[in-house]
């Protein structure tokens, strides 16, 4: 497929990553450095998805999540975008609903269930 260039630009604002449920990863493995307020905003449930801040962003979030420093300011920036929920058994619609129902249990989130 090719996309124009602003496309391309848009689709490419975004950091995969996991979340295991205590600590967030690299799709290859290596940790991302989250303040621990930020992470508690999180399910304590295993979700596959993207770090996103705003269109356009992309040099933000970079900067932002390759730090080591846990800055607490600059992550609250930032939101998970939730694609999967990967050890919850069932199809994909069972997993995702799930993933809403426990991300709408939480009072204050940094993550939201892609549609």
């Amino acid at each position: 497929l090719h996309y124009p260039l602003r496309r391309q630009r848009q689709m490419c604002i975004r950091d995969r990553c996991y979340w295991n449920g205590t600590n967030m990863y690299t799709r290859n493995g290596n940790p991302f450095y989250a303040p621990d307020e930020w992470k508690a905003k999180l399910p304590k449930m295993a979700l596959d998805g993207e770090l996103w801040t705003d269109r356009d962003d992309f040099q933000k979030i970079v900067s932002i999540v390759r730090k080591q420093d846990k800055n607490s300011e600059a992550w609250a920036k930032i939101k998970f975008m939730v694609f999967d929920a990967p050890l919850v058994k069932g199809n994909f619609k069972k997993r995702t609903t799930l993933c809403k129902a426990e991300i709408a249990k939480m009072k204050d989130t940094v993550c939201e269930v892609l549609p």
